[in-house]
């Protein structure tokens, strides 16, 4: 099969798709005789969909990178520990010399 024959096959393809989801698509005439000036200014438009879906995913990051924090700072946590005991063993240290 030529290039010309198979772009002209994907063209016949996207076209046929194309029709395919103009006549599915609802005008706002359309929209309008069955919902009120009101009920259409109220409608999740796919914008509110991608805004929302972006805050989802800052969530998901943030709720998956919170335990990787609390690892750390619990880590954090022991060394502190840790270390408020050896500064008070070198105080004894240096009081008892």
């Amino acid at each position: 099969m030529e290039k010309s024959e198979l772009i002209l096959k994907e063209l016949q393809l996207l076209n046929r798709r194309v029709n395919e989801f103009d006549s599915n698509m609802v005008t706002k005439r359309d929209l309008e005789s069955v919902a009120t000036k009101k009920d259409l200014e109220n409608m999740v438009t796919k914008q509110d969909f991608e805004q929302l879906s972006k805050k989802l995913d800052a969530v998901a990051s943030q709720v998956a990178h919170n335990p990787e924090q609390e690892v750390i700072l619990r880590d954090v946590s022991q060394k502190v520990k840790d270390h408020e005991t050896d500064i008070r063993l070198i105080k004894r240290m240096m009081t008892n010399k």
